[in-house]
């Protein structure tokens, strides 16, 4: 994997409160630092004619048109499915090209459904998207194999992430 430079204005502080013991809570800063790597050359669009499928796996319903919503723009078709193991089961068919997971849900947790997604399929990108941005759970994240991760309320990153790899597939076409 070749290193990847990450422009100074594509990171951002995020303040946040961290909870104590009892009710008392830390104010935070962390560095939101996108987790990059190169995409493998084996993995084309859906069809190989820059498609962007991405399926949405959050079990909160509003939280998935959100998302939606933000990355109507980039994607050419868009599912939506609110457990991990149907998102895993619906990969099978409709072969997204990112899957965007929250981790905490029903049924199986973010971390179980990335886990069995990457042993399932390899080459799968899946992005986090969830509430709690807490450096272990990027740490977790990252040695799990996602590609990214992206605090709910900067949705603005994944757009960015999925415009940056429209352009990257655009490239070695090219």
């Amino acid at each position: 994997m070749t290193p990847v430079a990450i422009p100074a204005s594509d990171t951002q502080l995020s303040p946040y409160d961290r909870p104590l013991r009892g009710s008392t809570r830390e104010k935070c800063v962390s560095l939101v630092i996108p987790l990059v790597q190169e995409l493998p050359e084996s993995t084309p669009f859906a069809g190989g004619d820059f498609h962007m499928n991405v399926l949405i796996n959050d079990d909160h319903a509003p939280t998935r048109a959100l998302i939606s919503t933000w990355i109507r723009s980039v994607a050419t078709q868009i599912k939506e499915i609110s457990n991990g193991p149907d998102g895993i089961a619906l990969c099978a068919t409709f072969q997204p090209d990112i899957v965007t997971l929250d981790l905490r849900m029903r049924l199986m947790d973010g971390f179980e459904t990335l886990q069995a997604l990457r042993a399932a399929y390899p080459q799968q990108r899946v992005i986090i998207v969830t509430q709690a941005d807490l450096p272990e759970l990027r740490a977790k994240a990252a040695q799990l194999g996602a590609a990214f991760f992206v605090p709910k309320d900067d949705l603005r990153l994944l757009r960015w992430y999925l415009e940056r790899e429209t352009q990257l597939r655009t490239a070695r076409t090219a």
